[in-house]
């Protein structure tokens, strides 16, 4: 057997990981262990940019969806005084009770428009109980 050649030719040369310490292949661009980047040609880990933070993924003021909670109940009581009567007052409370709450908001205008729908629900749940009840002397 020649001196020069390694004992073991299927061994492939380790040596570790930067980041964890992991013995890897020489050759790795990825560590199985902790999944660090590798430089191929120096070995070095690869500093990536983080990643972005989109608009979408920063939370919200929950006051904001009080606010828009009682301008969509207060235009729904407002359509259901000619549909379903019965459900009119019940949603105009809750519509109220949501702009009341969505008044910290930033969009503030938005829930006293949602009360003032809300309100409006109530009158004209009390119109429409008139006028049936008008309508049937």
């Amino acid at each position: 057997m020649d001196a020069e050649q390694p004992a073991e030719p299927n061994v492939e040369e380790r040596r570790p990981c930067p980041e964890c310490g992991e013995h890897i292949v020489v050759g790795a661009i990825l560590c199985r262990f902790c999944g660090t980047t590798l430089n191929q040609e120096t070995g070095e880990a690869v500093r990536l940019p983080p990643e972005p933070v989109y608009a979408a993924s920063t939370p919200s003021d929950p006051t904001s969806r009080y606010a828009t909670a009682s301008l969509i109940l207060g235009a729904s009581s407002l359509a259901l005084v000619f549909c379903c009567w019965p459900l009119s007052v019940p949603v105009s409370v809750v519509g109220i009770v949501m702009g009341v709450l969505g008044m910290k908001a930033k969009q503030r205008s938005l829930a006293v428009v949602g009360v003032v729908l809300s309100a409006l629900g109530i009158v004209g749940m009390g119109a429409f109980l008139l006028l049936m009840f008008l309508a049937g002397m």
